[in-house]
């Protein structure tokens, strides 16, 4: 029919044909693509050109095998359900697309060794070149400017190198009038008549002339050192999320949006912020504090009920959480830490943690049967994608969450929250649909546990 005809020829211009799918198979593996993915983690490349290049790549479709059968049964294609809508007119073919990407690659690899090569020669960052720590990494920097062209195979030493030459460097010259300025500043003698702590006076005089901080500030400051690589996208098709602290920002920032969108739930719903689990939830701010107690007990007497300690008690007991915390995924990497068939993984959903601990159950919270098949019920009602996992291998893995201190008041606590990789790294790695999963999971148990 002239449907078909019409449809067929539209088809083939949408996609690869055996020929073309195997250049795009090429194009995937090319050493041109593998040198730019590389010099991706240096934070002043243009990343959003190396994006667009993949997602125009891996974006092409191809089928060859479409019939006038396949349409006498469908009116689109089976194999890839494609609609001619989907092709504005005018639009190049998509062979034509995979041509050009094969020109572009040239022109991104010239260009990003421009911008490599112009920031290179700046003073500036060539004071920084002669501070570079790792000397292989620093002998193929050189290299790379006498020659001025990438290597066929760009290396993480190189890679490293031009991070650290191009990422804020600062060499610190420290002069006499420098260290008696710090000495100043400080309040405190430091050194002997040798000088001997000149890295320390030299830092001091930084701190003083940037931020006005002296020596004696630092005894009541809370100064941490941290990564100051923003978080990213990774994978081809940006499924996942990498960066710094995502222990436990992420379980923070879905508790906080799924009690934000619940509107005025049946019973009374809370979401509880703690600080300083990682050191055993001490202090005013952590777990082991009397903060929920006394939450509950203006709670009590806001309602009009005694706030004596039965009442709070009852109260306490017949409540019910889920300690928001993530769950460390299987490392391809380090399986032999990981209990592979019990071990939670990434793209699998929100990850419910029946107990934790060190040397199995140690130290631990352990959830009861019934609560668990409770929260499962809940999840399959909502259509909530979950798994369940352990903290590792028994005395090789282990760890610890709040839940313990809250399961204290006799409520059902579950660990419950997405998996990670990479945890306490300074670069975790999580998957962006078990986060939202994680979100609609508890939003999910916060309107529907009753």
């Amino acid at each position: 029919t002239s449907y078909q005809d019409a449809y067929l020829a539209l088809h083939k211009r949408a996609h690869l044909g055996a020929k073309e799918d195997k250049k795009k198979a090429t194009l995937t593996k090319d050493e041109r693509l593998k040198q730019l993915q590389k010099l991706d983690a240096i934070e002043i490349m243009p990343h959003q050109q190396l994006q667009s290049f993949q997602d125009a790549l891996f974006g092409l479709k191809t089928c060859y095998a479409l019939s006038r059968q396949d349409l006498d049964q469908s009116p689109v294609c089976p194999h890839t359900q494609y609609r001619p809508v989907e092709s504005p007119p005018g639009a190049p073919s998509a062979s034509q697309v995979l041509d050009g990407l094969d020109d572009q690659l040239d022109d991104l690899v010239h260009d990003w060794t421009q911008t490599l090569l112009s920031n290179l020669n700046d003073p500036t960052v060539g004071a920084n070149i002669e501070l570079i720590s790792d000397p292989v990494g620093k002998g193929e920097l050189e290299a790379f400017m006498k020659e001025r062209k990438l290597p066929d195979t760009v290396s993480t030493a190189l890679v490293k190198a031009l991070q650290e030459a191009l990422t804020g460097l600062e060499k610190v010259v420290v002069t006499d009038a420098d260290i008696r300025a710090a000495l100043i500043a400080g309040g405190i003698p430091l050194g002997d008549e040798k000088e001997k702590d000149r890295f320390k006076l030299g830092l001091l005089n930084l701190l003083y002339n940037q931020y006005g901080i002296t020596e004696e500030d630092l005894v009541s400051a809370e100064i941490e050192v941290v990564p100051a690589q923003k978080a990213r996208d990774i994978g081809f098709d940006r499924s996942m999320i990498g960066g710094y602290g995502q222990d436990d920002r992420e379980c923070a920032f879905t508790s906080l949006q799924s009690i934000l969108d619940i509107k005025t739930p049946e019973k009374t719903a809370i979401a509880l912020f703690f600080d300083k689990e990682e050191i055993g939830s001490e202090g005013s701010s952590g777990a082991k504090s009397n903060f929920l107690e006394d939450l509950v007990s203006d709670l009590l007497h806001v309602n009009g009920e005694m706030p004596d300690n039965r009442s709070l008690r009852k109260a306490l007991i017949k409540s019910s959480c889920l300690s928001a915390d993530v769950n460390a995924a299987l490392d391809p990497d380090f399986k032999e830490v990981h209990e592979p068939l019990n071990a939670a993984k990434l793209g699998f959903g929100i990850c419910m943690t029946k107990f934790t601990g060190v040397a199995g159950k140690a130290g631990s919270s352990d959830a009861s049967a019934e609560f668990v098949g409770k929260i499962r019920q809940i999840f399959n009602k909502n259509k909530i994608i979950w798994q369940t996992g352990e903290l590792g291998k028994i005395d090789q893995g282990g760890g610890g969450t709040v839940a313990k201190f809250l399961s204290k008041f006799g409520m059902d606590v579950l660990d419950c929250g997405p998996a990670l990789l990479s945890m306490h790294s300074p670069f975790e790695v999580s998957n962006k649909a078990d986060i939202y999963m994680t979100y609609l999971g508890y939003k999910a148990f916060l309107i529907d546990n009753k």
